[in-house]
């Protein structure tokens, strides 16, 4: 079957290819994704015959151009993620301290005698966040922004969604539950 000038094991080898690399680059196994990417370039280029070197030479200004524009916008986007990968970290830390401060059962602050074993208990950790110790991300962030884009709004909308189920389906449980506890709540009021 031909479909777009393409045969249907053309198009699934690159849905192959496609999914490897987005999930290579959402489990942050970085030579995994160069590497299918390298192999889908090399499959468009002698398997696919579509000769993207004459392709690129030729419109080499155009190329430049759009490469600018990306990595403008994978700047701006690593900007974002940069945003909020530093409000999780600090929303962990405010987290910990809290249950530092209940566990020892302080409020507010931490008191003087026990700065030594807070600063102990996070000793794994470095806060704030610094740049250099997260380049990897950074840069990963910069050079495939389309796909943690797509990911973020995947990941949003499909949360919304599972909550959204849960609310309902839960109600489902409740009535299930109380339904067949009726017997058992009649005796715990009486």
């Amino acid at each position: 079957m031909l479909l777009a000038g393409f045969v249907w094991w053309e198009l699934l080898l690159m849905a192959i290819c496609a999914i490897s690399f987005f999930v290579a680059v959402a489990a942050e196994i970085d030579g995994m994704a160069v590497f299918i990417f390298l192999v889908t370039f090399a499959l468009f280029q002698w398997v696919f015959k579509v000769d993207l070197w004459s392709y690129l030479l030729a419109n080499y200004l155009s190329f430049l151009i759009y490469s600018v524009y990306y990595f403008l916008i994978g700047s701006a986007w690593s900007v974002f993620k940069w945003f909020r990968f530093v409000k999780t970290e600090l929303k962990e830390y405010l987290n910990l301290k809290q249950a530092f401060l209940k566990k020892h059962q302080v409020v507010d602050t931490i008191p003087l005698p026990l700065l030594g074993a807070w600063k102990s208990e996070i000793s794994y950790k470095s806060w704030p966040p610094s740049p250099s110790k997260h380049k990897g991300n950074i840069v990963r962030w910069i050079l495939v922004w389309p796909v943690y884009m797509v990911w973020f709004i995947l990941e949003d909308f499909l949360s919304w969604v599972g909550e959204k189920l849960y609310s309902c389906i839960s109600r489902v449980y409740s009535s299930i539950s109380d339904r067949l506890f009726a017997e058992m709540k009649k005796d715990m009021t009486e």
